[in-house]
This record gives C-alpha cells, sequence and structure tokens, in this order.
C-alpha cells in the first residue's frame, strides 16, 4: 500500500529469509492505501496510522493526503498522527536533499536493481569524556525529519522514542565519537522514490509517476535518548505557538521497541528498568540540554535564581514522556480523539 523504510538491510534477509525486504518498488501511497486510509479514518470508530515503517516519501504522502481528506471530511483532522518507535535524523529533509548531505547509487542483486542512500555523519552533542565524547544520531530516513516532528505536533499527535541503540544512533565500536565523513551502512530505499527524491536531490511532493557510575557505552546510550527528547521539544517551540498549557512536552513519549528485533540501550534491558530509566532522566536531561548542539539557543530547561533548575518541572516532564502523555492518548480514544 506504500513505499516502506527498512530498520535492518542484512540482518531482515537473514531472520526472514524473504527478497521482499529489499524495497524493489512502490511510490509514496498507492490507491489501495489511500482507500484504506480513507476508510479507517471515516469509520465510526476510527483507527490510527502508524507511520513508523512508512518511506519518508511515503510519510509526507501521507501527510498530504490527510490534509486532503481534511478539506473534504473536517472531523478527521482530530485524529492524531502517531510514530510509535522511532529515532531523529536531527535535520530537515529539504536541507538534506537539497545540500545533498548524502551520496547516492545503485548495485544489482540476483538481477534486481536495489537503490542505496549513503547518509552524511554530523556530531548532534557531546559527553564530558576526554576522548570518544562526540555524539552522532542515525541518519537513516526511517527516522523523523524536523518537518515531521512538527507535523505531529501539530496534529496532536504522539511520537514515541525508541530505545534501540542502533536507531538512536550508537555504533557498536568502542570509538563510536569518532565517524567518518558518511554513515557506515548504506540505506535501501525504494526504487521510484529513490529516482524522485535520491537521484536529483530535490524536494518535491508531486508525483511524476547520572544517578550511579555508568560505562563510557552506558552514558552515551542515555545522551542519545535525552538528545533525541530534547530536540523534538527544542523544535516545537522553535517552530510553533503554544497556546494555554500545551507545550511540545505533551507529544512525546516511550516508544520502546522491547518486542522488536532490537538491543536496547544500556542498561535499561526491558520494562523492569523504567523505574531506573525514569532516575537517569531526571539526572541526563539538564546535563544533555546545556551540551546539545542543534537549536542550542532554545534551552529546554533554564536556571532559576539560585543556578538549579526548577525540579518539579523537571519531574513532571519526565513524567509524561514515560507514562503520562501515553495514558492521556488512550483516554482521548475512548473519547472517540474529543
Amino acid at each position: 500500500m506504500c513505499g516502506f523504510a527498512q530498520a535492518l538491510n542484512g540482518t531482515a534477509q537473514v531472520a526472514f529469509r524473504s527478497e521482499d525486504f529489499i524495497p524493489k518498488s512502490g511510490f509514496g501511497i498507492s490507491d489501495k492505501g489511500k482507500d484504506f486510509i480513507r476508510t479507517v479514518f471515516l469509520h465510526p470508530y476510527p483507527s490510527l496510522i502508524d507511520i513508523k515503517h512508512m518511506s519518508v516519501f511515503s510519510r509526507h504522502k501521507f501527510y498530504q493526503f490527510r490534509e486532503e481528506l481534511g478539506v473534504q471530511h473536517p472531523e478527521t483532522l482530530r485524529l492524531p498522527i502517531i510514530s510509535s518507535h522511532t529515532g531523529f535524523t536531527f535535520s530537515s529533509i529539504k536541507d538534506f536533499l537539497e545540500q545533498k548531505n548524502y551520496r547516492s547509487g545503485f548495485r544489482y542483486v540476483q538481477g534486481k536493481t536495489i537503490c542505496e542512500i549513503q547518509a552524511k555523519n554530523h556530531s548532534i552533542g557531546k559527553t564530558d569524556f576526554l576522548l570518544n565524547n562526540k555524539l552522532f544520531g542515525n541518519p537513516w530516513t526511517i527516522n523523523l525529519f524536523d518537518e515531521e516532528i512538527l507535523e505531529i505536533m501539530k496534529s496532536n499527535g504522539l511520537i514515541g522514542i525508541s530505545m534501540d541503540q542502533r536507531i538512536l544512533g550508537a555504533a557498536k565500536t568502542m570509538m563510536d565519537g569518532s565517524r567518518p565523513e558518511y554513515f557506515k551502512d548504506p540505506e535501501a530505499i525504494p526504487l521510484y522514490e529513490w529516482r524522485k527524491w535520491f537521484k536529483e536531490g530535490t524536494f518535491d511532493l508531486k508525483e511524476a509517476f547520572i544517578t550511579e557510575d555508568k560505562t563510557d557505552r552506558e552514558v552515551r546510550h542515555i545522551y542519545l535518548l535525552c538528545a533525541h527528547i530534547l530536540y523534538a521539544v527544542r523544535l516545537g517551540y522553535s517552530e510553533m505557538n503554544w497556546v494555554g498549557e500545551r507545550s511540545p512536552w505533551d507529544h512525546i513519549c516511550i516508544g520502546s521497541d522491547y518486542d522488536g528485533l532490537i538491543n536496547p540501550i544500556n542498561p535499561y534491558d526491558d520494562v523492569t528498568t523504567l523505574g531506573k530509566l525514569r532516575n537517569d532522566l531526571l539526572v541526563y536531561l539538564p546535563i544533555v540540554d546545556k551540551r546539545l548542539e542543534p537549536l542550542k539557543d532554545i534551552r529546554v530547561f533554564k536556571n532559576n535564581n539560585s543556578g538549579s533548575i526548577d525540579e518539579g518541572y523537571l519531574v513532571q516532564c519526565v513524567d509524561k514522556f514515560l507514562t503520562e502523555n501515553g495514558k492521556n492518548f488512550l483516554k482521548r480514544f475512548l473519547n472517540n480523539w474529543n
């Protein structure tokens, strides 16, 4: 029904033994896909569309189709957009394409064309280690771009931030703070979408056709999770006008993907560690807020006159991310998204 984004390349082929995990065709959202969206949105008990594994082109076509459907059926615009378990590219899709922050190519596998891109690495912040201190995100297009974070927030939707090391940007090497110019793993892109966006590099939606001592790795992992949380909040404050008590904090939540094929960030291996995660977020969010480079002019946690941040506000934000936003989202569902 639409082009899709892979979380794994080679591993998916081995795990499922199917060449269909290499995108070969598909362009945005098909007519069948649009019919499906229209049906579930207009149903008396509507369902939501999770954009997580849509390709980046398909996601943007979904946002566009949602607006078009809303003109004919305004009631559908009350349905929020969700991305259940994701990371961020820390980039605008427009800049990514037009500045060609990737290199593009293709290869043949058993007579089939596999189109790929390899995104540029860029540092998003630093830890306080003397060596190996730079932080990098994962620039694969399965992760959300700036425009999409804002689109979800505007829809009164919810972003579940993944706990997967790889999706957040951690690498297996011990010297993870040093990266080559381009991200190590190339990413397979659906053929027609590759031609549309990543061959020419044009953004066009028209359809032509510290709570305890931690290891270096553990600190990097909690830094990366905090970086994703704070970036969404900074972007929301930067690009949107907020009325009343609403804020970007109302539109992000934990999206662990614990039931997926992931290697969770250390040391939060399963749901029994969420209490520990809460304690660590209370410690590390203000630290990372001082060191995160993107949108650094926007400080999420400001010091008061005594030099410390508002602890009550910090606790409220962490609890929204871990529990309250998810519960409130379900309550809205039970009231037909009122």
